[in-house]
């Protein structure tokens, strides 16, 4: 039985099936194909295994999930059964749970199993900085529509608006959830309204910001891995925080795969790498399994929030704000100019409402061969970009057929 570590549970790789691993005395781990990992206490009881889930890694640290298994052993020993006791004690929070209660359960059901890890994330961040001091204590049947205007008000009146729409985004969908579960009877947010529109973002950089931005990314002072996934995205078309999720055994020649459990709509995704993507990944060292490892110790790779940082340089380099989804916009309108079909783009995009059509239902074909060539398209314009090329030397897609 292999001894755990962090490093031996970051290491776990998913497989087609679900894997149980025990480390002894009935403290084990269990893979998904998904990639999730959990661990577990497992005992024999009347001839019959038993089976306790104590929590997900990394929410749950190693020598927390070794506490708790620790402390279920000690009440097998004593005659407890620790399902049923905690079964009693879901019960009583569900009866009459506080919103502290219905936050834990609304993550651990819902947000962490079925949601992208990044997105869960950021529900459980502004639930704990916005929700929980405010109404963590009160019971969640108390709480009234006038208690959700007025912490709407609040934020808005802070000159927090964005927050204030994203905390009620999220809020509605906390109550939204109790209700489907049948936690709740009503939810307080029926009736309020998202404390103010907000624009739409529509940032396209143009062919000379983008010549601009390409060739400053050498001189600016950020790491050449931040430079490389920015160039990426630009190149892909992709997600940027999917990319940087990106290990060497994903790519297979010409084609990089992005794994159900990394890609935002949980659907397996195969991407082909275009000449000006390839290059960028043949510049980069493989001194790690990740494509884009941090330097920073206790961090396996570089986190999303570093381009975003690394792209606050937009102001030293002349250009109008931008982020890193600006890029994957950028490539997806251009290809649409080049005359790339909108549902090409979309499936290449990986956009789950491309499915959603009517069509949807019935069309299972792949588009594989249509999307590299879109890529291939794209990869042949942003190289005349770069270089400096002019428009006039590009045949577009619609041109060639």
């Amino acid at each position: 039985m292999p001894k755990f570590t962090d490093r031996y549970l970051k290491n776990l790789k998913p497989a087609d099936k679900r894997r149980d691993i025990l480390e002894g005395d009935g403290f084990g781990v269990r893979v998904t194909p998904a990639g999730a990992k959990t661990f577990y206490f497992t005992w024999r009881d009347a001839g019959r295994m038993r089976r306790l889930t104590l929590g997900a890694y990394p929410a749950l640290s190693l020598a927390d999930a070794r506490r708790l298994a620790a402390e279920a052993r000690n009440k097998v020993k004593a005659g407890t059964d620790p399902i049923q006791e905690r079964q009693e004690a879901e019960a009583e929070k569900l009866a009459a749970p506080t919103v502290g209660d219905l936050v834990e359960m609304f993550l651990t059901r819902y947000a962490k199993p079925h949601k992208a890890a990044r997105t869960a994330s950021e529900y459980e961040r502004m639930l704990r900085k916005d929700i929980l001091p405010r109404w963590g204590r009160r019971k969640a049947e108390e709480i009234k529509r006038r208690d959700v205007v007025a912490m709407l008000d609040e934020l808005t009146a802070r000159g927090c608006t964005v927050t204030a729409n994203r905390t009620f985004s999220v809020t509605r969908r906390l109550f939204s959830w109790a209700m489907e579960a049948g936690i709740l009877e009503y939810t307080p947010c029926l009736g309020v309204k998202a404390p103010a529109k907000e624009s739409r973002k529509n940032r396209v950089l143009t062919e000379a910001e983008i010549k601009t931005f390409w060739s400053m990314l050498d001189e600016a002072s950020i790491s050449p891995l931040s430079a490389a996934a920015l160039r990426l995205t630009l190149a892909t078309c992709q997600r940027s925080g999917e990319a940087l999720q990106m290990r060497w055994s994903d790519l297979d020649d010409e084609w990089w795969t992005i794994p159900a459990h990394v890609a935002k709509n949980r659907r397996a995704h195969r991407v082909f790498l275009n000449a000006v993507a390839r290059d960028v990944l043949a510049s980069l060292p493989r001194t790690s399994e990740w494509v884009f490892p941090s330097p920073r110790h206790g961090c396996d790779r570089i986190q999303q929030n570093a381009l975003g940082h690394a792209l606050k340089l937009n102001e030293w380099l002349g250009l109008p704000r931008f982020g890193p989804h600006d890029l994957r916009r950028t490539g997806a309108t251009m290809m649409v100019g080049l005359g790339v079909p909108r549902l090409i783009v979309g499936k290449l995009l990986n956009h789950v409402g491309v499915d959603r059509e009517i069509t949807g239902v019935y069309d299972l074909h792949s588009y594989s061969m249509e999307m590299q060539s879109a890529l291939e398209t794209w990869g042949r314009r942003l190289q005349e970009v770069i270089s400096g090329k002019t428009a006039a030397n590009v045949i577009s897609l619609r041109a060639t057929k």
